[in-house]
């Protein structure tokens, strides 16, 4: 509902409940007693078996509907032989276990729904309201992130680093693994002077997704305000920061690592003085390193720099 609106939902209803009557009815065509379509039953186990990891688990698996068409929709396209069972009682019986456990998602709908309203009213509230706003959707969807990080985002953009910073300690309570939510966090306490927080959250994302963009950038800039003891002790942050933060890094796999394309808004090394090859400069100057088992080497060029690893 959050995603796609009431029709989507009402849709994405559907397609859990088709193949959920299809698994446990018998078989069209005919087929006499005691006989079933492996073929069909097998996709009702995957459909149902998608919407079940979605409905216990906050997977990134953005709409487990659509798994369960790509498992269903060929076997219903061409009729298959019906086949006797060898265990026709135990697979009905795994079939309605998971279709009960499938059923375990419907209990987001309503927290969904006040998402949506969140979502669709959070430019138009004051930062109190949208609190309160979140406070309830939140309750509504206990172990998803979602709420508060749409308020920590809202939050950055007032400058209110202290209220992003909240909401992003209270979902990463319900989603500590996520990497985007680390990097946040990051930026946020960059954004509140510290320093040191800021690099132990960008630490912690680029740990949980070696590749990522965003948290290879806050890496570098973390590492490049505390390499440089004067910048940190200054009252006023450096003039390269705000060109840092405004960038965008692509990643690339490289013969001898990874390259970071780093490039940004147009004007924003202008307004700063500061261009993208003296930030990669300066961002070389660490020589970082992936978290990874297998170490890779991180090397920043301009965005208009030469091609790397491209066809």
């Amino acid at each position: 509902l959050s995603q796609a609106g009431l029709w989507g939902g009402l849709a994405a209803l559907g397609c859990v409940l088709v193949p959920f009557w299809l698994s446990l009815s018998r078989p069209p065509g005919g087929a006499a007693e005691g006989t079933s379509d492996e073929g069909l039953r097998l996709a009702g186990v995957a459909g149902l078996g998608a919407w079940v990891a979605h409905a216990m688990l906050d997977f990134n698996l953005q709409i487990p509907p659509t798994v369960m068409l790509a498992a269903v929709v060929p076997v219903l396209c061409r009729p298959l032989p019906a086949a006797v069972l060898p265990s026709g009682r135990s697979e009905r019986l795994l079939l309605v276990f998971l279709a009960v456990l499938a059923t375990a998602g419907f209990w987001r709908v309503p927290g969904e729904w006040r998402f949506r309203r969140l979502s669709d009213d959070a430019d138009r509230q004051s930062l109190a309201a949208l609190r309160e706003s979140t406070q309830r959707a939140a309750s509504a969807l206990p172990l998803s992130p979602a709420p508060w990080g749409l308020y920590g985002r809202h939050a950055l953009r007032l400058g209110q680093a202290t209220a992003a910073l909240e909401a992003y300690r209270e979902a990463q309570a319900r989603a500590p693994h996520r990497s985007a939510l680390w990097s946040w966090r990051a930026q946020a306490s960059l954004m509140a002077g510290d320093v040191t927080g800021a690099a132990e959250a960008a630490g912690q994302a680029w740990v949980r997704y070696p590749t990522s963009d965003r948290a290879i950038l806050l890496s570098a800039i973390t590492g490049a305000l505390q390499a440089d003891p004067a910048a940190a002790a200054a009252g006023s942050p450096p003039p390269w920061l705000r060109t840092a933060l405004a960038s965008e890094v692509h990643v690339e796999d490289a013969p001898d690592g990874l390259v970071a394309r780093l490039g940004g808004p147009p004007g924003a090394g202008a307004l700063a003085g500061v261009s993208p090859a003296a930030l990669c400069e300066r961002f070389n100057a660490l020589a970082l390193r992936t978290p990874e088992a297998v170490p890779r080497a991180v090397r920043f060029v301009p965005e208009q720099g030469p091609a790397v690893g491209r066809p």
